[in-house]
């Protein structure tokens, strides 16, 4: 009889499925029946019997972790509902106005079974932030259990004034880290009333050729977000992108829409460079949520349930949004001001130029090195033209650069390292270097210049007839050594003709004439050596397919390194640097139309054409998409690649 209550008031739903098993095997279907019917009375009454005995072991507590703060600072609250039962209520709580929640509730059950007796308790967790300084009273978290309320004991917070001095009308919580709630309003966006949408944010929208856009992609929900992840990106057709780091996992801020609270997180921030005028468009972005909601209404419990299923618990859906396409509209560069020099260059630049010694001797090597600094799309700042001295040899410069995202913007250098080798004596002067690019902010052209460089150039110094020492002192006088006269012996047999005097040899002018004419075609190469070098636009023109040839190089090897979608920027940069230097457009405002007409006015072959757009294409498609970065793809269109500059090259002489 012990066991039967023990078992009917622990586990009233095994009891009573044990014996509706045994009716249905050992009575026959009319007492069945009736068994059945006074097992489920008798059943349904103990059971709000345990429920209502259980409901006095319902215990609730209340704490803050850490119970002092300071403005803008967080901190976790956290309340336990325990007791003997198996379905645990979640208390009501509600937080002063000078708290922001910025996650939660989180919740999280624990049940243990201890010789036939059961304990149960649920941690529910929010993670606040002070909005104000002071001392604060979180009140008393309370539950109804069969009209009685249940309640735990209300919580003291207190919270310190930030360090420095808070301006007057400014909110407190505005700290580094912890944002401020800020009032947005989006107009005409139907998903604005919504509690969940993605939206994309353009800084600035109207634009220059090459400067940088900020686009910034702000996830705002109302329910509980578990995880997402990016379905597609957006596409970027006619811009050079950069992605911006955000921090993972992304920082939860409350903010106001439309007179809304709103709980929002970046999740994904592009530093975009337009290459052509225009209206130019951002793509959708496509993302794929968890979700997780409450049950609005209980529903009827079966009792094949499981026994430990909160009816009125939470479940956890998927849903799909996508954000709106944006538009940013591009203004060439003006033609007002352009300076002569211009190469295309946008942003804020500054450059400098220093040599690695100021006085060398003549044959050796001393080093220029030419950097450009600032901001903006620091991969495409061309090299820039410099005056060399004729009686200075210059070899071609090796080229570094760094660039990292800082501030919304992309800042870095690109520094050009010449060998300079000096062939004759004296000072040399390498006169200012003049670099020309377009402010975005000022809205002209600037034009930065180095100051002029002297180089000290010594002659070699060696020995000189002047300058020799006779070791000994004078020399000795002749001393005759015998007087006798000798016999002169008569060698007329073995005389013969003697040849020509060598100034009366035919070969005797050629002596002059070889000479001279190894003059004059070291003179004339001299001449054209120095006219290619001031030439800047043939000198690249020559070395295109050399840079080009390296940069094919370099994409490999960032792929070998497991770089691939820098290696797919690399491949496509370097295809737009030598259609740039071999057909003296400026590489800003290069693309595939741009390629296409030109290499028609070239009358290349119409299949070139099409390889050369197809590569393009696909690079864009593989750096823009998130499952187009592919290794073997790579691979390939590098080869193709090699294969279109040997092809093409004879064309556009």
């Amino acid at each position: 009889m012990r066991k039967l209550f023990h078992n009917i008031y622990f586990s009233p739903r095994q009891f009573l499925l044990e014996h509706l098993i045994e009716c249905h095997s050992g009575l026959s279907v009319k007492n069945s029946n009736k068994y059945f019917s006074l097992l489920l009375v008798t059943g349904f009454i103990l059971s709000s019997l345990t429920f209502c005995f259980a409901a006095q072991d319902i215990k609730i507590t209340a704490k803050a972790d850490p119970a002092e703060t300071t403005v803008g600072g967080s901190f976790y609250y956290q309340v336990e509902v325990s007791g003997s039962r198996t379905t645990l209520p979640t208390p009501d709580v509600n937080f002063p106005s000078a708290f922001n929640i910025i996650s939660g509730p989180n919740s999280s059950i624990n049940y243990q079974y201890v010789n036939g007796q059961v304990n149960s308790s649920k941690v529910i967790s929010w993670r606040l932030v002070a909005r104000e300084a002071g001392d604060f009273t979180i009140p008393p978290p309370k539950t109804t259990v069969k009209r009685k309320i249940q309640q735990g004991p209300s919580v003291k917070v207190r919270v310190r004034p930030a360090a420095g001095n808070v301006p007057p009308g400014k909110n407190p919580s505005a700290s580094p880290g912890v944002p401020s709630s800020t009032n947005i309003r989006i107009k005409g966006d139907p998903k604005s009333n919504q509690p969940l949408f993605l939206e994309i944010e353009v800084e600035p929208k109207h634009a220059y050729i090459q400067q940088p856009v900020t686009v910034t992609y702000t996830l705002f929900f109302r329910q509980d977000v578990r995880t997402f992840d990016v379905k597609s990106l957006s596409t970027t057709e006619g811009f050079w992108s950069e992605n911006l780091k955000v921090p993972n996992p992304p920082q939860v801020i409350n903010r106001m829409v439309n007179g809304r609270e709103y709980r929002s997180a970046v999740i994904h921030k592009l530093l975009l460079y337009p290459t052509r005028h225009g209206e130019l468009s951002i793509g959708p972005m496509d993302l794929t949520l968890e979700i997780q909601e409450k049950r609005k209404s209980r529903r009827s419990r079966s009792l094949f349930d499981n026994f430990f299923d909160d009816p009125f618990g939470t479940s956890r859906v998927q849903k799909q949004v996508s954000s709106k396409p944006k538009i940013v509209k591009v203004k060439p560069l003006p033609d007002l001001g352009r300076p002569a020099g211009f190469d295309g260059a946008v942003g804020e630049y500054k450059i400098n130029a220093r040599l690695d010694r100021d006085t060398v001797n003549t044959n050796e090597s001393v080093t220029l090195k030419v950097t450009i600094s600032g901001n903006g799309n620091i991969g495409f700042l061309p090299e820039q033209s410099i005056s060399i001295p004729p009686d200075i040899e210059r070899y071609d410069p090796e080229i570094k650069e760094h660039a990292e995202p800082l501030g919304g913007k992309l800042h870095g250098k690109k520094t050009f390292t010449y060998l300079l080798i000096p062939r004759r004596a004296g000072l040399q002067r390498i006169t200012p270097i003049k670099f020309s690019f377009f402010d975005p902010v000022k809205g002209k052209y600037v034009t930065s210049s180095t100051n002029e460089l002297l180089l000290q150039v010594n002659p070699v110094e060696g020995w000189t007839a002047s300058g020799a020492v006779i070791p000994g002192g004078s020399p000795e006088e002749v001393q005759s050594l015998a007087t006798d006269i000798r016999w002169i012996h008569d060698a007329t047999q073995g005389l013969h003709r003697a040849e020509k005097p060598v100034y009366r040899r035919a070969t005797y002018p050629l002596a002059y004439i070889i000479p001279l004419i190894f003059a004059v075609t070291a003179l004339f190469a001299r001449k054209r050596r120095n006219k290619f070098q001031s030439d800047t636009a043939a000198r690249k023109s020559r070395m295109a397919a050399k840079h080009a040839y390296k940069a094919l190089k370099e994409a490999k090897e960032l792929q070998d390194a497991g770089k691939i979608d820098q290696g797919y920027t690399a491949l496509a940069r370097g295809l737009i640097n030598y259609f740039s230097d071999r057909t003296g457009n400026v590489s800003s405002t290069v693309d595939r139309n741009r390629i296409d007409l030109v290499l028609q006015h070239r009358h290349v072959p119409e299949n070139l054409r099409i390889k050369v757009a197809s590569i393009i294409d696909k690079c864009n498609s593989a750096r823009f998409t998130p499952d187009g970065l592919d290794n073997i793809s790579l691979t390939r269109l590098i080869e193709e690649s090699r294969t279109w500059i040997h092809n093409v090259n004879h064309y556009l002489e």
